[in-house]
């Protein structure tokens, strides 16, 4: 969880997350639509979805028995070097290196690494150094590896660092040369591409129609409004009005931004649904992901209903006085 987020944000939903799957076996027997409904809000689902499967993968591979070697691990979903690395050092007392974006921050620093450190030339470099300022002695390995983690986080921070307070200012080659401010380089990243959806939101007696998305993709395995074309799964098709454009949006992710247009439309009656489609009721909400958001523009559409609602009555009572 603590991947691209805050801890303060992380902590809530690592409370829920733990008091329902306490181990390994919980989380491997659950369906992935409560895993993604907890997950609802944090982004990067694809988080979500890897744990899942690597627990299922350690229950029935390793036996519910976590692996403790780094290369066991590196086969795991979503687990890679770094990752490897923390779970040896943190769960296994290990001598493992790691290099998440704050312990690469430091190291750049600390030793004044002036090349791109988005080259894999200068990632092999810092793998190189990560592994060398090990602690000798196993017992050492876990606070190390924490005050790594924390410096970058707290002291030797992106702006701003706090290099009055920073325990390794004596000798931390940027900040003798006055480049602690400049470093770590970064080669310009290309602009991200903008893809755009169109998205059907159909309200029937305060429910809406939602569509589970394909596993892999934008939104993997969250639900959502279904498009125009997907409409035509429904059996029999039912008879829908498309209506203007109600609500566009821009929704931001790590490589790519997606023009969300969301527009209306009606349906006569209530259909059947097949698999993977559902009405969602807010008043009584089912455990399934949601996109951050998809919840969002629910509550807008069905608040503004409600509110129109109200507009409408009181305007009905007072003329009728």
């Amino acid at each position: 969880m603590l991947q691209q987020t805050q801890v303060s944000t992380v902590i809530p939903y690592f409370e829920r997350f733990i008091e329902r799957f306490s181990d390994v076996h919980s989380l491997a027997a659950a369906n992935i639509d409560e895993v993604l409904f907890l997950w609802s809000g944090l982004g990067y689902y694809s988080r979500a979805r890897n744990l899942h499967r690597t627990a299922r993968r350690i229950v029935a591979d390793f036996n519910g028995i976590f692996p403790d070697n780094s290369e066991a691990l590196q086969t795991l979903p979503g687990i890679g070097r770094s990752t490897a690395g923390a779970i040896m050092a943190f769960a296994f007392n290990h001598r493992a290196a790691i290099l998440d974006g704050n312990v690469k921050r430091v190291l750049a620093r600390y030793f004044c690494i002036n090349e791109p450190i988005n080259l894999a030339s200068t990632e092999k470099r810092l793998w190189e150094l990560s592994e060398q300022c090990l602690p000798a002695r196993k017992k050492d390995i876990g606070a190390y590896t924490q005050g790594m983690m924390d410096l970058g986080a707290m002291i030797c921070t992106r702006n701003q660092p706090k290099c009055s307070l920073c325990p390794l200012k004596s000798s931390c080659l940027s900040l003798r040369a006055n480049k602690q401010h400049e470093l770590p380089v970064r080669q310009k990243q290309k602009v991200k591409p903008i893809r755009s959806s169109d998205f059907i939101l159909i309200e029937l007696q305060q429910r809406i129609l939602l569509k589970q998305r394909p596993a892999k993709g934008v939104w993997g395995g969250l639900w959502c409004f279904p498009e125009q074309c997907e409409l035509d799964e429904l059996t029999p098709t039912p008879i829908f009005a498309i209506g203007p454009k109600w609500l566009e949006f821009r929704h931001t992710f790590s490589h790519f931004y997606l023009d969300c247009h969301i527009y209306q439309a009606t349906f006569e009656h209530l259909i059947s649904l097949p698999k993977g489609w559902t009405w969602y009721n807010r008043e009584y909400p089912m455990a399934i992901g949601l996109p951050s958001p998809i919840k969002k523009t629910i509550n807008q559409w069905l608040d503004a209903q409600l509110e129109f609602a109200q507009v409408a009555e009181f305007s009905g009572d007072y003329q009728g006085r």
